[in-house]
């Protein structure tokens, strides 16, 4: 399901996440109402139309895992420090700090499905083989607005930050 991205050299994969977390930063802040102008879509929309219909849908290469019934500090342990038969972390690309009460696991997936159908399976086979079906299924729509990092979250006044990203 997941194969872990390789590289020639140290050159290469820096370039490739030089690439990737500058596609992730352009993407437009997008409002929801009631909770403010702080997400951004987490697949490539059409135009980077600000949308979050799967109609809009230009890729499906971007995973994103939550998990809201642990306390960050369980999800740090489990998920950041868990040593297991899959390592959680040669597969997360970005884990975001929602500004509340999670962790968001951005995984990238170089061979990414081609509809919303595949990618919803493939999501719950991420959420089973990487995270032990610990996650929440709300994330397991690929057109969904995630919490953009370095925001303020105005419901909370805190920053959603970037907590870790692939060098």
């Amino acid at each position: 399901l997941l194969t872990e991205i390789t590289f020639e050299s140290a050159s290469e994969k820096r370039h490739f996440v030089e690439k990737l977390s500058k596609q992730l930063d352009e993407r437009p802040l997008q409002e929801v109402p009631g909770k403010g102008k702080c997400f951004v879509s987490k697949n490539k929309m059409i135009l980077n139309k600000a949308s979050h219909e799967q109609k809009d849908l230009e890729e499906y290469h971007w995973f994103v895992f939550e998990n809201d019934e642990m306390t960050l500090e369980e999800q740090e342990k489990y998920f950041l420090n868990r040593q297991s038969k899959t390592n959680v972390n040669k597969y997360i690309f970005r884990v975001i700090y929602s500004g509340n009460k999670s962790l968001h696991f951005w995984i990238y997936v170089k061979n990414a499905p081609t509809n919303v159908e595949t990618y919803k399976k493939m999501a719950k086979k991420i959420n089973e083989e990487v995270f032990g079906g610990k996650m929440c299924q709300s994330c397991i729509n690929p057109a969904q607005l995630m919490r953009a990092p370095d925001v303020i979250r105005p419901d909370t006044g805190k920053v959603q930050v970037v907590i870790k990203q692939t060098r």
